[in-house]
């Protein structure tokens, strides 16, 4: 059974639960929230992975297993808020 490699669905990160996109390319995975569609307690918590090095919990729809990461990068681009998260381990 081949990994999947991007997707769209329910995304966990951290505490943070939503509908977005991932995609996983060179051990880095991409994280794509639209703004909208979080309460402002989630836009807080994000807001705080990313100024912070703490390891989070990943669940990605359509991957079995659970990832670990730590956010190293964002970006805000029109309606997404894209997270870039380096260390992807199976949790």
């Amino acid at each position: 059974m081949s990994k999947a490699t991007e997707g769209v669905g329910f995304i966990r990160l951290g505490k943070v639960s939503s509908h977005g996109k991932w995609e996983i390319s060179d051990g880095q995975l991409l994280i794509s929230f639209d703004p909208a569609l979080l309460s402002q307690e989630n836009r807080n918590e994000l807001e705080r992975y990313r100024r912070t090095s703490k390891p989070l919990a990943i669940h990605l729809w359509g991957v079995q297993k659970p990832k670990r990461g730590v956010v190293i990068g964002f970006d805000r681009s029109g309606q997404s808020a894209i997270f870039y998260v380096s260390h992807l381990d199976e949790d």
